[in-house]
């Protein structure tokens, strides 16, 4: 495994709703546009925003919808 990365790394925001809730449905639909796009990494979550103060049920839909995302584009 190389320990150098290269291309474009994506790093995608967290959508909320109106009710301030993560929005898992845009966030799936920014994962597609990033990878649609030839992003070679996605930067998820940066922790310098929103992720701080999101609860550990938000991270780990946040992260299953990313890796759900990501293998289907693989399998393409």
């Amino acid at each position: 495994m190389s320990d150098t990365y290269r291309g474009i790394v994506g790093a995608p925001t967290t959508p909320f709703n109106s009710n301030n809730e993560v929005n898992l449905h845009i966030f799936a639909k920014q994962i597609n546009f990033l990878i649609e796009s030839g992003v070679s990494l996605i930067a998820h979550p940066m922790h310098i925003g929103e992720s701080l103060n999101l609860n550990e049920q938000e991270r780990r839909d946040l992260a299953k919808v990313l890796v759900e995302a990501a293998w289907r584009s693989s399998s393409k």
